[in-house]
């Protein structure tokens, strides 16, 4: 009996000490303290070279009057912001809010909308604190993937000095948000130690993604397929449910908050017995609707060579970055096939092509939706690097990835795109004209102008007042509520116009009766231009200010 009990508590300490050091050696295995100890100089290192490439001249260029899609995200921002609407307009569920949700509380955070210049401005220094996440989330995501330190190192440089990259990662747009939000959750969701919490996490940051931008849905077959790598026998169901379950709850207040509206289904769709007083709220917009207008638009079929995606493919995307477009698609497709054999890069060759797939699917296609695939471009070409350098001998791989990042950085160097990036500045064009407005017109005067201006002449400061009455001509041809109710349809009623090149074009389209008839009754007053740069992708801005006869 005595020699028996003193056996146990000895038998009991070897079990204690033998799991102790299987924990230590699979730790060793997964390398993770390597990642986030012996390499974390490394990482600083990569978020200090973010840091300068999309930091130095940032607010300059490309300019905020560049994109309508800036000024349209700062406008919901300042309307979240100051009047507590999700946006200055009627609301007609074009994209999930998430995104100017959180730009609007990064603005109320930081001291306003103008705190570092206009609205766009501040809109842009959290893209770069976006960015700055993202360096290590795309670095450590490479290396749960299968990728060395070297090839993780790759894919953050190419993420953070590609000219194509730095051009529209550094703009205020919703799917610089979503990458963020997708990164977080690949990251977590990639996590070799299976912890149920990290996969919680990974469906709430998942779901977020969802409700910033609804494009984040094109890569849900990779991001399943990994979620069952990286389940545990003895998680059970919850291995999915885990995930599913909290993504799928902050998917739900979208609709959920669109039903309560009454507003989730179409005009004509009986519904209204569950909404509260019976019916809908009379503004004519539905969730439901919108995402079919959305699906059904039409930018040219997938095998049409000159449909919208292929177009930019050509004018746009292949001379910014030839290198990340060409050897990010290729590499993406050999990991693909590689997959065969290594599940790690058949994920990564899908998170790779899904986002191509989507793009060039036939649908409508903008010049900024190549966001959604860089990283992944990123991440392949370095996945394919490291599985290529491991095959030389000795430290031959480290010498070969010098030679790649040096040839890298000079090829970058001589692009024409990447030295107009830290040199000129485009956006003076649209910053002297905000502040002419604001001292030169009266601010009761009723404006029709464009959609990157509304938030800085909204706001007062910036050299003048706001201007209340300062819409956009989207709304004018389109918001009754605009068009009727503020211009009673009548162009008599417009006091000025601010014009740019391709406008005129847009009032067509949109069959803007009272833009158009407002212009025809117009002079001009004022005109601007930024200086003539040398980089033909980014078009001179030309701003006017037009007075109308009455």
């Amino acid at each position: 009996m005595a020699s028996t009990t003193r056996i146990r508590p000895q038998t009991a300490g070897g079990e204690w000490a033998n799991r102790l050091r299987d924990l230590r050696a699979r730790l060793n295995d997964l390398n993770l303290s390597r990642i986030w100890a012996g390499e974390r100089g490394l990482v600083l290192g990569l978020v200090v070279v973010g840091l300068v490439a999309h930091s130095f001249n940032m607010l300059d260029y490309p300019s905020f009057t560049f994109k309508d899609d800036e000024g349209i995200y700062a406008a919901q921002s300042w309307a979240v912001l100051r009047e507590g609407h999700l946006t200055p307009y009627t609301y007609f569920y074009d994209h999930a809010p998430a995104g100017w949700l959180l730009s609007a509380l990064w603005m109320a955070l930081t001291g306003g909308t103008n705190t570092f210049g206009n609205a766009v401005d501040s809109g842009r220094v959290l893209m770069l604190g976006l960015h700055l996440g993202m360096v290590p989330l795309l670095y450590g995501l490479t290396r749960r993937l299968g990728g060395t330190p070297l090839a993780a190192a790759l894919a953050t440089l190419l993420f953070s000095l590609s000219p194509l990259a730095v051009f529209y990662q550094r703009m205020f747009l919703l799917d610089n948000i979503m990458l963020f939000w997708l990164l977080l959750s690949l990251y977590w969701l990639s996590d070799e130690a299976g912890r149920l919490s990290h996969r919680v996490l990974s469906g709430l940051a998942f779901g977020l993604a969802l409700v910033t931008k609804e494009t984040a849905v094109f890569v849900l077959p990779a991001v399943l397929l990994l979620a069952w790598r990286q389940r545990r026998p003895h998680q059970g169901n919850f291995a999915f449910s885990s995930w599913f379950v909290p993504m799928l709850m902050v998917v739900s207040w979208y609709p959920l908050y669109a039903l309560l509206k009454g507003e989730l289904l179409g005009a004509g769709q009986a519904f209204g017995f569950f909404v509260t007083n019976g019916g809908g709220s009379g503004s004519g917009v539905s969730l439901v609707d919108a995402l079919k207008w959305q699906s059904t638009r039409s930018g040219g079929g997938i095998f049409n060579l000159d449909n919208l995606f292929w177009q930019l493919v050509r004018t746009d995307w292949w001379p910014r970055d030839p290198i990340l477009l060409a050897g990010g698609s290729l590499a993406s497709l050999i990991n693909l096939l590689r997959g065969w054999r290594n599940r790690q890069a058949l994920i990564g060759g899908l998170l790779g092509l899904l986002p191509l797939v989507y793009l060039g699917r036939g649908g409508i296609v903008f010049d900024y939706y190549i966001l959604f695939a860089i990283p992944f471009l990123c991440l392949n070409l370095a996945l394919l690097a490291g599985w290529l350098l491991a095959r030389l001998p000795g430290r031959g791989s480290l010498v070969v990835a010098t030679l790649a990042v040096v040839a890298l950085v000079v090829s970058y160097s001589l692009l024409g795109s990447l030295p107009a990036l830290f040199t000129e500045h485009p956006d003076l064009a649209g910053r002297e004209a905000t502040s002419w407005i604001k001292q030169n017109i009266p601010a009761s005067s009723r404006l029709i102008i464009r959609d990157d201006l509304w938030a800085g002449l909204h706001e007062p400061g910036l050299g003048g007042p706001s201007f209340p009455n300062a819409h956009s001509h989207w709304k004018v041809a389109s918001d009754p509520a605009i068009r009727d109710g503020v211009f009673e349809g009548d162009w008599r009623k417009v006091d000025y116009m601010v014009m740019s090149p391709g406008l005129i074009e847009s009032f067509n389209a949109t069959d803007n009766k009272v833009a158009l008839a407002a212009l025809a009754h117009a002079h001009l007053v004022k005109r601007w231009e930024s200086p003539l740069g040398t980089e033909s992708l980014h078009p001179r801005q030309i701003i006017e200010v037009w007075q109308v006869d009455h």
